[in-house]
């Protein structure tokens, strides 16, 4: 606040008294500061003599017809005495505004409404009602009000605001508009009303605004007047309206979007059709997870979170637990994202109210995640830690059409030292605690996590025939520091004692396996000294079980049971039966955990692979050491052999195996192959074949009597090899469809064309094919998916 320092005279002294006053005056919860104005120059004031005049002119004698009323207004009992301030107002105050315009008394007004308890409080002040908040802000093109002199307020039933001067009064030729045109009508509480005199040269949209306002809407607004104390900024909602967006409101938190600006920001159906990202859309099966793509680079997990939190209770915490979005902002799958809803009726829901919702100026496409039926290949990460599973799960796996990592055992082991933690440590138990040093459980459940939301399902390696080696001492030298003692077979973290091992079962002088043609020494004594669990015990079982099951909550798809050949199948089985159904987060409901178990049948011993059918798949050590004898040509194998590969080889039933080229063991030399093993550093292009053709028949063989193959599936693809020592040209029957096609060994399809060979198909099917025997990889292939 600033005084006048112009004033002289007792004007000078009546200021100093009000500074004194006033300076530091608590008032309403604020301390004013005050102090004397600095000189100004060419000052408008609104046509009253300026304070210094006025002071001036009260020293000096009058004549009694000329006095006149001071232009300050008087409050006898003191300026708010309900606030303490109980002195009279200083005639010489007097603030300095510009002329008042439509625009500034629309401004004030407005700010009045937006600040609710200074518009309580200043009315308080007054000793009429304020009028309630008017309509939106006029125009500032508007005629300003007439400048006035003073504001006088009459005794009558109205009061206006109007000029002392006769002469600016006849001036005024703008007709005036009543209450109702500016603002609406509170109902009378016994004080007078104040009145505007305001030019009705405004915009007909205003004054029909006014007409509705005065026909349809002073009802209503006298009811919101009394139960809020303003008026009506909007026009106000139906009751229909008010009652959908209450219950709209009740249902959805204020957090996340609601319907209605859902549906006001998605397109049409029509409109979809104009966008190619919604060419051949199909929202796929029903799924608790939804597939979210053609997401902007600006977009954040939180923005997701306020679309998809509106389908998930957060009062629940089996709900916030399942609510999870993965957003993917590398690799080739850059702006889509991954939601896990909590069941498949709210993912539904989501699906239908979110798709073609326009989020940074680009649509969302929503749907189903495509079903995994054609994703059959695994590829096993072997001591890779948890969090590079999942980054690999995002930026590699499932663009490529991976189904599913094995991962090394998570479990607690023992920690060798002579060598320094070898690989095999990871395979002697000390507990079933999530800790090894691929990661701790948190990590291990945030790569599980990660992975089944972009459809690359986990497999863990369960070692449960054994646990730490005899030799393994005593002490907490554990990958989580739990304490065990291997002499005396006791492990309180599981917990195991001496009962729950087969030492009375074993009939070896050692007590370790020490003749494979003995089929109960290979499945009750150790394995080169491994303490064996007694699976024949059923609160063994349960232990076991209840390991697995965790994992099954976390969300794994399976399990590949570690040295399975040396347990009972029975074993195996009582072990199974108690495991539960997979997680319905991810899987759908009754679905039962993969199993593949690790048996090694090479033939010669008594134990055989089909004694383990009843279980789940068995690992077919076989195929991987068969493949490496034929492609290295060793021992007189040629590639027209194979021919009949499969079960004519000898192998398991396609239906009973799983098959590998190379894991863990046979790169090691265990479980037969050795140097004869292949290993494929980039395989991707191939997963994504074995997808596409994955169910059709094997078509349209040939091969020259040597190591030129090839030979397709069905009408969806078609390889072929050069393994001899010279060129490949020959022109072959592809069952394909016409046209170009991109080989996807020297490179593959990017958009509209071939990154290297392209494949040329005619009419009837058939391609010339020129491989040459020094190429880095001497073979071709080519799918549908690969064609232009």
């Amino acid at each position: 606040m600033g005084l006048g320092k112009s004033s002289a005279g007792r004007c000078r002294g009546g200021l100093s008294q009000a500074l004194s006053r006033l300076h530091q005056l608590k008032l309403l919860g604020h301390t004013l500061v005050v102090e004397f104005a600095k000189e100004q120059e060419s000052v408008q004031v609104l046509s009253q003599p300026s304070v210094s005049e006025k002071c001036k002119s009260s020293e000096e004698p009058v004549k009694e017809e000329e006095k006149v009323e001071p232009s300050c207004a008087k409050i006898e009992n003191g300026i708010a005495p309900s606030h303490g301030l109980t002195f009279p107002i200083n005639s010489c105050l007097k603030y300095l505004y510009p002329p008042p315009s439509s625009a500034i008394l629309a401004n004030i007004a407005n700010a009045l409404a937006s600040v609710p308890k200074f518009y309580v409080q200043y009315e308080e002040y007054l000793p009429v009602p304020v009028p309630p908040p008017p309509i939106p802000p006029l125009p500032p093109e508007e005629p300003p009000l007439p400048e006035e002199e003073e504001e006088q307020l009459s005794s009558g039933d109205e009061s206006e605001y109007e000029s002392d001067n006769d002469e600016e009064k006849e001036s005024n030729l703008h007709p005036t508009l009543s209450p109702s045109d500016v603002f609406e009508q509170p109902q009378h509480v016994g004080h007078k009303k104040i009145e505007f005199h305001i030019s009705t040269d405004i915009p007909a949209v205003l004054q029909i605004n006014s007409e509705k306002e005065e026909k349809n809407d002073l009802s209503a607004a006298t009811e919101e007047i009394n139960n809020t104390g303003f008026g009506r900024i909007f026009p106000a909602p139906s009751s229909n309206d008010k009652m959908e967006t209450e219950e709209e409101d009740d249902e959805i938190p204020s957090e996340f979007i609601s319907r209605k600006d859902l549906e006001k920001n998605r397109l049409s159906r029509e409109e979809m059709e104009k966008f190619s990202v919604f060419k051949n859309y199909e929202p796929g099966d029903p799924n608790c997870r939804i597939y979210v793509k053609n997401l902007a680079k600006q977009v954040q997990e939180k923005d997701l979170k306020f679309i998809f939190g509106r389908y998930v209770d957060f009062q629940s915490e089996v709900e916030r637990n399942m609510f999870d979005i993965r957003l993917m902002k590398e690799g080739r799958m850059k702006g889509q994202a991954f939601i896990g809803l909590p069941n498949e009726k709210a993912a539904a829901k989501a699906l239908k109210e979110a798709n073609g919702y326009v989020l940074f100026e680009k649509p969302m496409v929503v749907y189903n995640p495509p079903t995994l039926s054609k994703r059959t290949s695994l590829v096993h990460l072997f001591e890779w830690r948890w969090e590079d599973i999942a980054l690999e799960c995002e930026r590699y796996l499932a663009p490529n059409g991976f189904g599913g990592v094995q991962i090394s055992p998570p479990n607690e082991n023992v920690i060798v030292t002579d060598p320094k933690q070898p690989w095999w440590e990871r395979y002697q138990p000390v507990s079933y605690k999530l800790c090894s040093r691929s990661g701790n459980e948190t990590e291990f459940r945030d790569m599980v996590t990660r992975c089944n939301n972009v459809g690359v399902y986990i497999y863990v390696d369960a070692v449960i025939n054994h646990m730490c080696g005899a030799n393994a001492g005593a002490g907490d030298h554990a990958t989580c520091g739990s304490y065990f003692n291997a002499k005396t077979e006791d492990f309180p973290a599981v917990p195991y004692s001496g009962w729950d091992f087969n030492d009375g079962k074993c009939k070896s002088r050692s007590g370790n396996i020490e003749n494979y043609h003995d089929i109960s020494q290979v499945r009750d004594c150790r394995l080169v000294s491994l303490l064996d669990l007694a699976l024949g015990r059923d609160s063994v079982r349960s232990r076991v079980a209840e390991y697995m099951n965790g994992l099954i909550d976390a969300g794994v798809a399976g399990f590949r049971i570690d040295a399975a050949k040396h347990m009972w199948p029975g074993d195996v089985k009582a072990v199974l039966d108690k495991l539960k159904d997979l997680n319905t987060k991810w899987f759908p409901e009754g679905t039962k955990p993969f199993i593949y178990q690790e048996v090694i049948d090479l033939g010669g011993e008594p134990i055989k692979g089909s004694e383990y059918f009843g279980n789940g798949r068995v690992t077919e050590f076989k195929y991987g050491a068969k493949l490496g004898t034929v492609i290295r040509k060793w021992n007189g194998e040629k590639m027209a052999y194979l021919k009949n590969w499969g079960e004519g080889w000898g192998f398991v039933p396609s239906d009973r195996a799983l098959v590998f080229v190379d894991n863990h063991d046979n790169q090691r030399g265990h479980g037969a192959g050795g140097s004869a093993i292949l290993t494929f550093w980039d395989a991707r292009n191939m997963v994504i074949f074995r997808n596409v053709v994955d169910g059709e028949p094997f078509s349209n063989w040939w091969d020259n009597g040597s190591n030129q193959v090839a030979f397709g599936r069905g009408n969806k693809g078609f390889i072929i090899f050069n393994n001899d020592d010279w060129s490949l040209n020959v022109t072959l029957q592809t069952g394909l469809p016409a046209g170009t096609y991109c080989d996807v060994i020297s490179g593959q399809k990017e958009g509209d064309h071939c990154t290297a060979v392209e494949v040329h198909v005619a009419a009837d099917g058939m391609a010339n094919f020129l491989i040459g025997n020094e190429d880095e990889d001497p073979f071709i292939a080519i799918h549908v998916d690969a064609k232009l």
